[in-house]
């Protein structure tokens, strides 16, 4: 908290306070920082300056991220993300790059999901194998169909989840055609064991369930995401069900993105 705030006290080098506001008013029409085009949204009035302050540190947003997620032209990052979308990875990437994490709390139809995309397709670009975590294994399908959106379609997702009466993790793109399949036990368990993600994937798709496993008791999913997780990058959707199970919350709380 003391280093947002020594941030956010530069008014010397930041802009921020040219976002007019009207106090009287709750809402304020998003400040974006990106040319991209804007999909509309509205901020709370008290945090349309601070936030402008925040991506003044950007002096080109757009081509910062465009070299990030590897687009040949800003044509291309703007056919893929909108402005508040763009906005919002690059602070992702930022926090990322300097050991820290993002909350992405928009409202619905902003586009959280190809955000989330985005920094999927960054991670994998740096050479990790980054871990995407959701609520539910229906949502692997929109996941592909967000990476699809932005252009990273062809990125290979390795399930922890297997089928069962309650659960589904097949993936289907727009038109319900089955895209890729889950993995039969016989193929996955000795990848688990190794602790290692073979070449052919390029991310790891679980939801919080297949982390809710009494850690004393050993768990083969808990400990192929622990080893995964050291020096990557870890996305998780609808992330205030991390804490939702037992013991879900006290493993994502320790698992540990850095060496110590």
């Amino acid at each position: 908290e003391q280093d947002v705030l020594q941030f956010l006290n530069r008014t010397d080098e930041l802009g921020g306070n040219d976002v007019k506001v009207d106090l009287d008013s709750e809402k304020t029409k998003y400040p974006a920082k990106s040319k991209s085009g804007e999909i509309g949204s509205v901020v709370p009035t008290n945090v349309a300056q601070p936030l402008a302050k925040v991506l003044s540190r950007f002096k080109d947003i757009d081509s910062y991220v465009q070299t990030k997620l590897g687009y040949p032209s800003k044509e291309d990052l703007y056919n893929a993300l909108a402005a508040e979308q763009i906005d919002s990875v690059a602070m992702a990437i930022y926090q990322i790059e300097n050991g820290k994490a993002l909350i992405i709390g928009d409202m619905t139809g902003v586009g959280k999901g190809r955000q989330a995309a985005a920094i999927i397709r960054y991670a994998t670009l740096e050479g990790k194998k980054p871990i995407f975590i959701t609520e539910k294994a229906h949502l692997f399908s929109d996941m592909y169909r967000d990476l699809l959106n932005i252009g990273s379609g062809a990125l290979v997702p390795f399930m922890l989840n297997s089928k069962s009466q309650k659960s589904d993790p097949t993936i289907t793109d727009k038109d319900g055609v089955v895209v890729y399949k889950p993995f039969s036990e016989a193929k996955k368990n000795p990848i688990l064991k190794s602790g290692k993600l073979p070449d052919e994937y390029d991310y790891i798709m679980l939801t919080y369930s297949q982390l809710n496993t009494d850690k004393e008791k050993g768990s083969v999913k808990q400990s192929f995401i622990s080893s995964m997780a050291e020096g990557n990058v870890i996305v998780m959707d609808e992330s205030h069900n991390a804490g939702g199970g037992v013991y879900t919350g006290a493993f994502l709380s320790g698992v540990r993105l850095t060496a110590q």
